[in-house]
């Protein structure tokens, strides 16, 4: 599966590492410390398969990385954010056959 993901969306919820905030947690391991949470509650209330779900998070965390991007706000917030926009994107492939912003149609 291939999927873009705007980075105008990374940077409203995460900021990029400078010196200031180098003591903040990487976003990175943020997604991967609730990756599973993030999953199961997507896959649950979206129908998606999991593995659909970890591919979207799996581009997002090396997206994340090549950025790199630290959480400013509460982890909790910011896995809200991450599991609405998941939710989206998968919602909108079921009804569109491809992703938001993406060109590509959906193989079945």
């Amino acid at each position: 599966m291939i999927i873009e993901l705007r980075d105008a969306f990374l940077k409203k919820v995460f900021v990029e590492r400078n010196n200031e905030n180098k003591h903040l947690p990487l976003a990175s391991e943020v997604i991967r410390k609730y990756k599973k949470y993030i999953i199961n509650s997507v896959s649950q209330f979206s129908h998606e398969k999991k593995y659909i779900v970890y591919d979207i998070l799996r581009t997002m965390q090396k997206r994340i990385r090549q950025l790199p991007l630290v959480v400013p706000d509460d982890e909790a917030v910011v896995t809200v954010y991450l599991t609405s926009y998941v939710t989206s994107l998968i919602m909108h492939y079921q009804y569109t056959g491809r992703f938001r912003g993406v060109g590509k149609e959906r193989k079945t």
